[in-house]
């Protein structure tokens, strides 16, 4: 591919490059996919649903091994779609899945406006994603009624990085924020849960409360610039 090939705009605002390299980040970020086992079956699923073998470099760093495997995904026209639906039957209804779609939905776009040579990057500089990829990984930017109110984007990293109730309580705690004041988890999605603690957070429930639980979440996080806003 020549260079610069992929770096056309479509309709979503973002280049084919751009939104490859977010979903490496939503890919990394995903806890469930931590494990080598669990990456493999990624990769078994995605091929099924593709219909072709991949060729996935093996790499000694599982961020490096991510960039392999989408690379190797776009390589196909149908491949970012075989992903996503691959991933949507290893996590149905995740946060993560949900969020790699939208974005898949954004590089189909992007790569027909730009023409059949759009795709993985290859010999095009990669460069970090926009604010509108991060808007579709994770919603809206815009904070909530007033400043302690998490953004769309912050509530979609910390639903993904805290998915259980434990880890929930215990970022919760541990930013000063005592259990019998938290929500109630029961029948919420992550991503719900995380919403309705922006709420509260936004109604003034505990001081300087949205940098508190960033910066506790980035602590435990440090690679996840999601979540960076928090640090003091």
């Amino acid at each position: 591919m020549p260079d610069g090939a992929g770096s056309t705009a479509g309709p979503c605002g973002q280049s084919c490059v751009e939104i490859e390299q977010g979903i490496v980040d939503l890919l990394d970020l995903a806890p469930t996919l931590a494990a080598e086992t669990s990456r493999r079956l990624l990769v078994s699923r995605t091929e099924r649903r593709l219909g072709v073998q991949l060729q996935v470099p093996d790499a000694p760093y599982r961020r490096q091994w991510f960039i392999g495997f989408v690379d190797a995904c776009c390589a196909h026209p149908k491949g970012p779609r075989a992903l996503a639906q691959a991933l949507c039957v290893l996590e149905p209804a995740s946060v993560t899945a949900r969020s790699v779609q939208n974005l898949v939905d954004c590089w189909e776009t992007a790569r027909s406006a730009a023409g059949p040579t759009a795709g993985n990057g290859h010999g095009s500089p990669a460069r970090a994603p926009s604010h509108h990829a991060e808007a579709l990984a994770g919603g809206d930017l815009t904070p909530g009624r007033d400043d302690e109110a998490l953004t769309g984007q912050e509530c979609a990293a910390l639903a993904a990085a805290f998915h259980t109730a434990v880890a929930q309580r215990q970022v919760l705690t541990d930013a000063g924020l005592p259990i019998d004041k938290q929500p109630n988890p029961d029948g919420l999605t992550s991503e719900e849960f995380w919403r309705e603690v922006s709420r509260l957070l936004a109604d003034g429930i505990l001081t300087d409360g949205r940098r508190r639980v960033l910066a506790e979440a980035h602590r435990r996080f440090p690679g996840n610039r999601f979540l960076r806003n928090g640090r003091p």
